[in-house]
C-alpha cells in the first residue's frame, strides 16, 4: 500500500506531524498488512 499526499497538501514544516487513515478488511486466509512510513 502506498499513500500519497494531494495537490493542495504536500508540504510540512519542520517538526510538523500529520495523520492518515485508512479502511481495510482482512480474513484470516492471508497475513494482515503492516503498513510503514517513509519519507519521500
Amino acid at each position: 500500500m502506498t499513500v500519497r499526499n494531494a495537490g493542495y497538501n504536500g508540504n510540512l514544516g519542520a517538526g510538523a506531524t500529520t495523520t492518515f487513515g485508512f479502511l481495510a478488511s482482512w480474513n484470516g486466509a492471508n497475513t494482515a498488512p503492516v503498513p510503514t512510513c517513509t519519507a519521500g
